[in-house]
């Protein structure tokens, strides 16, 4: 399913990019023949099943909305100081 859905996904379209002093920018062309990322793409189909009101738990892209157990913490501390 998630590959189907990729393989859907439209290549970006082209937009005016500015640079500093608001002169518009010409990107290369080939640019436009990017697809987005699967992370990405994992995301956008997450929101699209939840838009259709199934229930989804997203493991693609995102920040938890719980902080990291001080255990963690205090092991990634311990492992930086001991090098």
């Amino acid at each position: 399913m998630l590959s189907r859905f990729i393989a859907d996904l439209p290549l970006y379209e082209t937009h005016d990019f500015y640079d500093m002093t608001g002169e518009v920018m010409e990107l290369a062309k080939r640019l436009t023949k990017i697809k987005p990322s699967p992370t990405l793409a994992v995301t956008a189909l997450a929101n699209s099943l939840k838009a259709q009101g199934i229930d989804v738990v997203g493991f693609g892209s995102g920040e938890p909305d719980f902080d990291t157990p001080q255990s963690i913490k205090n092991a990634a501390i311990k492992a930086l100081e001991e090098g």
